[in-house]
């Protein structure tokens, strides 16, 4: 069985829980999700969302910044290189959505 980590994610003064795990092939890709709602804050929009891709050996990866006229970041794009690096990417895809249903779950039932 696959290593699942657990992490705590700070943001905006706020601590919530977050998974991380390798996906491996001939390259290393970790994935790491979470999400989070303040307990302090009744607002229904108040949720927090945590997603990283780091590679960890052999990645062939580029990221870049996306932005607006005034130079403002309003996106991302990912450039993968390699059958390896798609297996990866499609392996850690899936783990993050796994692992944000799973934080909508217990948000919803009050859990998290």
């Amino acid at each position: 069985m696959k290593e699942i980590r657990r992490e705590l994610h700070k943001m905006d003064g706020f601590e919530f829980e977050c998974f991380s795990t390798d996906a491996v092939h001939h390259n290393i890709l970790e994935a790491a999700a979470g999400a989070g709602e303040d307990p302090e804050n009744n607002d229904k929009w108040a949720c927090k969302t945590y997603l990283r891709l780091k590679d960890r050996g052999g990645t062939n990866m580029q990221v870049n910044l996306l932005t607006d006229g005034l130079g403002r970041v309003d996106g991302i794009e990912l450039e993968l290189r390699g059958d390896a690096e798609l297996e990866t990417m499609i392996e850690s895809l899936e783990f993050m959505k796994q692992a944000l249903i799973d934080a909508r779950e217990e948000m919803r039932n009050g859990t998290n």
